[in-house]
């Protein structure tokens, strides 16, 4: 699932807590491995927030650009405007009370995440700067 909850029809056709950490404690016990060992294995995940200011005006139109620019079936609109990448992922959200952008990365590394934050903050830059001129 890529908003993060699990589903178990097999129980319940909508999303469960529960469920889900009843299904974890379940292949636990079946690889014999320890909770407390799992998550020492698992990475810290890392996210960079960047607000971009935008006037309310335009905010219609950095996300319709952000898609006509993403290639095909890249972008997923939960939230806003998200691009998933093998090695994390970059949520593009109107800030619906400022005149603001929000930015949210997540990578490996704050570095990376810092960068892709950015990376795409400065495609938000342009897009106001190309609808300026």
């Amino acid at each position: 699932n890529t908003q993060g909850g699990f589903i178990f029809t097999r129980f319940l056709p909508a999303f469960d807590a529960v469920a889900s950490f009843v299904e974890l404690l379940s292949l636990l016990a079946r690889s014999g491995a320890r909770l407390s060992e799992t998550g020492d294995e698992l990475s810290t995940p890392h996210i960079a927030r960047i607000e971009v200011p935008t006037p309310f005006e335009q905010k219609g139109l950095v996300m319709r650009m952000l898609l006509e620019r993403a290639p095909s079936g890249e972008a997923l609109l939960v939230d806003g405007v998200k691009f998933v990448e093998s090695d994390g992922w970059t949520l593009v959200l109107p800030d619906p009370e400022d005149p603001a952008t929000l930015v949210k990365a997540e990578a490996a590394t704050p570095a990376a995440a810092e960068e892709r934050a950015n990376e795409m903050a400065e495609v938000i830059a342009a897009i106001l700067d190309d609808s300026a001129g």
